[in-house]
């Protein structure tokens, strides 16, 4: 492995660790962004998604399952777990749902490998996932009273992986453990379907760890952020202007903080035809994609211009769900015809996969905020949907518009609408 990726590995691992140190504990955003690199290069497609375990568990009352087998009488309550953990499956095909299946076929006195895979894939309580348009990388944080700290390198030995001596990087602690991946067939990879540690690592091409954060890679090409070692910076998303003012406009008292369960946040414009193009797949004809770029637009209000970042945001609010959207501006002008424009297009707006309208499930208008972060010289637009009571699930409202913006047409983000 070339040594500048594990200094790439490390660096992240130190410095996201230093700066979570001095985070507040009641921030569960602001600890995401300072787990994540602030890259100077954008690709044409780059985006970050967050899931804190814990509060979305705690929002769908549900208990986390121990790590021994499930007695019968807990058997529903495990499966209603892992069905509200459904959405991680998205980014990790197959999880937590092949935990749920090595606890309901765990032998009662059972010490393997598969426990300890349980065990490791139960202590993950936060996870981040960077994507862009070559690569994936992902950083699992653990619990803090895991106490097995040798067991990920015996596991990742066990799936092939190879323990590699990491380099000197700066002023990097004792205790940096890092292995690679050798190639694998797909049967190698799917070998032991109750196996819950495969959907986490199977496509890493490296891991390191340190204390009780873990990060993954999906290549060796491509530079997690822009620090290298010790020769550059490294600048976490925190730090950046653009997210910065977003966590200050959400410690605005009127829009009265909530829990933050998952964020979806976007380093990208969209446009119709862009995403007529990912609704109707590239196989599709100029004429096809034309008309669908037409009905995406005719089903837009207003007009927004190119924003620095956009930012979705699952809330629970004491049991209320709740979803903002986000959009960071250096101008007043833009940003006040932001709020406007996303109000408009979400009372209008209808899911490509669901065909059903957002304010059939939303209650109330949409709520509106236009906040000027002082000192970092940003305007964050704001637009929050309240989900109605006994509609569906808990997550209903967000799960649709996290759907758009991964597989359908995200209207509400969308910059060329008329």
């Amino acid at each position: 492995m070339p040594s500048y990726v594990l200094r790439a590995l490390i660096g992240t691992l130190l410095l996201t660790s230093a700066a979570g140190a001095e985070e507040p504990a009641s921030s569960s955003l602001a600890r995401m962004l300072r787990f994540l690199p602030d890259s100077s290069q954008r690709s044409s497609y780059l985006g970050y998604v967050y899931f804190d375990l814990r509060a979305m568990e705690r929002a769908h009352g549900v208990q986390r399952p121990g790590p021994g087998p499930v007695p019968e009488s807990a058997i529903e309550s495990a499966g209603r777990w892992s069905q509200a953990l459904r959405e991680l499956g998205r980014f990790f095909p197959g999880y937590p749902s092949r935990t749920l299946l090595a606890l309901l076929t765990a032998a009662p006195d059972e010490d393997s490998d598969r426990q300890r895979s349980v065990r490791l894939a139960l202590a993950v309580d936060e996870v981040a996932v960077l994507f862009g348009s070559q690569s994936m990388g992902a950083l699992l944080r653990l619990s803090p009273d895991f106490d097995d700290p040798g067991s990920l390198g015996s596991l990742l030995l066990a799936r092939g992986f190879q323990a590699v001596s990491p380099p000197p990087v700066g002023t990097a602690p004792e205790g940096v453990q890092s292995w690679r991946a050798r190639p694998r067939t797909p049967a190698e990879a799917n070998e032991d379907p109750s196996d819950p540690l495969e959907p986490l690592v199977n496509w890493a091409f490296s891991v390191a760890r340190h204390e009780d954060r873990i990060f993954l890679r999906g290549d060796e090409t491509q530079e997690v952020h822009t620090g290298s070692g010790g020769s550059k910076t490294f600048v976490s998303l925190a730090e950046s202007r653009r997210y910065a003012a977003l966590l200050d406009a959400l410690a605005e008292p009127s829009m009265a903080q909530g829990t933050v369960l998952r964020i979806f946040a976007f380093e990208v414009l969209f446009f119709p035809d862009y995403a007529a193009l990912r609704s109707l797949g590239p196989y599709s004809s100029d004429e096809q994609r034309r008309a669908k770029s037409e009905e995406l637009a005719e089903r837009s209000l207003g007009r927004l211009r190119p924003y620095e970042t956009s930012v979705l945001i699952d809330q629970d609010f004491d049991g209320r769900a709740a979803v903002t959207l986000a959009l960071v501006y250096d101008d007043r002008s833009a940003a006040a015809d932001a709020v406007e424009a996303l109000s408009l297009r979400l009372r209008t707006f209808v899911p490509l996969l669901t065909k059903q309208p957002i304010l059939e499930i939303v209650e109330g208008e949409p709520e509106g905020l236009l906040h000027f972060a002082e000192p970092l010289g940003r305007w964050v637009a704001l637009v929050r949907l309240w989900q109605k009571e006994g509609v569906g699930s808990r997550s209903l409202l967000a799960n649709y518009l996290f759907n758009e913006l991964l597989y359908g047409a995200p209207v509400p983000l969308t910059i060329n609408a008329p």
